[in-house]
């Protein structure tokens, strides 16, 4: 099995893709509603993504903690 691994920003055309696996595996099994405020620190992340063939099957994201003054 070959896989691609890439590192891309929330204006890529991977990005969507990488939201609605995340939701359909983290979020729907529990029946919990995706909070808006994740996207605007998506901005601050690296965004991993894993791919076979077409398909993405993986995603990290690293972003930083929030620092309050």
């Amino acid at each position: 099995m070959r896989l691609i691994y890439q590192e891309i920003t929330t204006k890529s055309i991977l990005y969507p893709k990488c939201v609605k696996l995340r939701h359909e595996f983290l979020w729907k099994p529990y029946r919990i509603i995706t909070p808006n405020y994740f996207d605007s620190e998506e901005n601050k992340s690296i965004i991993l993504v894993t791919q076979h063939h077409q398909n993405i099957i993986g995603c990290i994201l690293l972003t930083p903690e929030l620092q309050y003054h």
